[in-house]
């Protein structure tokens, strides 16, 4: 569409002259280490023991798990920092501390951007002459509330695997779903079996699997909290994952749904709202999406809230999804 080429050249003009925030990403990522260190292990070994009201902290923690996803994710782009090697060594240390690998949840994410809305990314949409609503619905449910948080958990065992053992599960994992998505299993043996990444993303599995399992020994009898922190933290990633794109036609995959937040929550998720503005120019900082979405002229499509509630109606058929989208002015 004339409306959509127009869109994406001012967003690619706009993204090229938008700089990463460096001094103030640098404070965001002291602050993300910090609080991460504060609740997994000053909390339960100084404060939990004088009083287990303090295990209220690890609320605050799982609700703060949008801005660690955002900030991380702009590592997965690039958009960190300026310098590459820097960008990766950030988002290595920020992507243990969610508990993953940052060429993992790199992989994936890029992955999402390559293929959104085709058969491999529409988790939402199935075929009712091939398959039952139930059926859907169980791999839909388990895919929206927890699935993305396992699958980076899952990516952390599954690297410390032999060689032969990670290539069959990248193989049966990344099998082509449909004549619009491409060998995906090649690229995946790439991005995990070259020597040097899958040393790294060894490396940074052992790093979040012990981190995870000190904090756990650091809880003691608290550790219940913890793992329900961890639960929570699973169930709000994966909800924000998808949200997006729910309902959303398969003939754009650009297209992405823009969320209605106040500013300052929308500062404090780092603009991840204006989901619609990252996919038309995901090289963009997050300091520029805004201007961006105020460029194109599209209004919003609903609350944050709203929309990520709304997944909960469950998967779609393929025929009832909307052939076009449509943008608010």
């Amino acid at each position: 569409m004339a409306e959509e080429r127009v869109q994406r050249r001012l967003a690619a003009i706009l993204a090229a002259d938008a700089a990463p925030p460096v001094k103030l990403n640098g404070l965001l990522a002291t602050s993300y280490v910090v609080v991460h260190f504060f609740v997994l292990f000053a909390v339960p070994l100084l404060l939990l023991p004088r009083d287990a009201a303090w295990g209220g902290v690890l609320v605050v923690f799982v609700l703060l798990t949008p801005f660690f996803w955002a900030l991380a994710h702009e590592t997965l782009h690039g958009n960190f920092h300026s310098n590459p090697s820097l960008n990766r060594a950030v988002g290595r240390v920020l992507c243990v501390l969610l508990g993953s690998s940052h060429r993992v949840l790199q992989f994936g994410h890029l992955l999402h951007h390559r293929l959104s809305r085709s058969s491999f990314d529409r988790i939402e949409v199935y075929d009712p002459r091939v398959e039952s609503r139930a059926r859907a619905a169980l791999v839909y449910y388990f895919r929206v509330l927890i699935g993305p948080y396992m699958a980076e958990i899952g990516g952390c065992v599954v690297a410390l695997l032999p060689r032969p053992a990670i290539r069959r599960i990248l193989a049966l994992l990344f099998k082509t779903k449909g004549r619009d998505t491409p060998v995906i299993a090649p690229m995946a043996e790439r991005a995990y079996l070259a020597r040097d990444r899958l040393r790294e993303i060894r490396i940074d599995s052992v790093a979040a699997l012990a981190l995870t399992g000190f904090a756990l020994w650091s809880y003691g009898p608290h550790w219940w909290m913890l793992v329900a922190a961890l639960i929570g933290r699973g169930v709000v990633l994966s909800l924000n994952d998808n949200a997006a794109h729910y309902s959303t036609p398969l003939s754009e995959p650009n297209y992405a749904l823009t969320l209605g937040l106040p500013r300052p929550f929308a500062g404090l998720m780092l603009n991840f709202n204006y989901h619609q503005a990252h996919h038309a120019a995901p090289r963009a900082p997050w300091n520029a999406l805004p201007r961006l979405h105020a460029h194109a002229g599209d209004g919003v499509d609903g609350s944050w809230l709203a929309i990520l509630c709304r997944q909960l109606k469950g998967p779609i058929p393929v025929d009832e999804l909307p052939c076009h989208g449509h943008r608010h002015r």
